[in-house]
């Protein structure tokens, strides 16, 4: 299938065969359109739908393939925009962390990051925000027993909050964690589907914070995070410490 960037360049993509992982043989295709000058620095890609249609892929594993080229620094995003090729990358310590990260520490580190989102969202609140945490806790809901579609939404819910922070800081540090999250919230949605009612108690969940921002409840919506999160860590069998 040939794609046409916004630039007016076409690539040329095949679709994925499924061996080991999808999302590792995404970012080789990519990295080999970048390393190739195919995709130069400023160039825009395709959209996430017109990736995971060319690759025959789901969007989530393309939401992941972006994660980790973004992590690598090999492209940005520019909300509301797209991502885009980065110019040549400096090395990057951060980048040596990642292969010895587990979901506890993912877990805790979103533990310390997203109730404090999650308070200023309550605070920055916009009808745009709150129109898309609407939908993603919609889908929660019908997509509860599809354990792909559902963690989806619900990074799509956890990324509607950090924008609406009103800090681009919980923006950057959330999607740094994108491709550790795919794989997270998809093994959580399989969890989730074995307890009875815990279905059900996921999407209250996320409509309890839902509820909290839309009332501007700065405490409610911080607790109510914390609470989620402390609850998704232990349906992954994930001790959380307390603060």
């Amino acid at each position: 299938m040939v794609l046409v960037t916004k630039s007016s360049k076409s690539i040329e993509l095949a679709p994925i065969r499924k061996r080991m992982s999808l999302a590792d043989e995404i970012v080789d295709v990519l990295m080999g359109r970048i390393s190739s000058g195919d995709l130069k620095a400023g160039d825009q890609l395709p959209t996430e739908q017109q990736l995971a249609d060319a690759f025959q892929v789901s969007r989530a594993v393309v939401r992941e393939a972006i994660a980790r080229l973004r992590q690598q620094d090999l492209v940005y995003s520019q909300q509301g925009k797209g991502v885009f090729v980065s110019d040549a990358p400096e090395p990057s310590i951060a980048n040596s962390f990642e292969d010895t990260l587990t979901l506890p520490q993912v877990m805790q580190f979103r533990l310390a990051l997203e109730p404090a989102a999650a308070q200023l969202a309550a605070v920055h609140r916009t009808d745009i925000i709150i129109d898309k945490l609407r939908r993603a806790v919609e889908r929660i809901g019908k997509a509860a027993a599809h354990s792909e579609e559902g963690a989806a939404a619900d990074f799509d819910f956890h990324m509607a909050i950090a924008c609406g922070s009103g800090n681009p800081l919980f923006v950057s540090a959330l999607e740094s964690l994108n491709a550790r999250l795919a794989n997270l919230l998809g093994k959580a949605h399989v969890n989730t589907r074995r307890v009875s009612g815990s279905v059900e108690a996921v999407h209250r969940e996320h409509a309890e914070i839902l509820e909290a921002i839309l009332r501007g409840d700065q405490s409610v919506a911080r607790s109510a995070m914390e609470r989620h999160l402390t609850r998704a860590a232990a349906r992954l069998s994930i001790n959380l410490p307390q603060f």
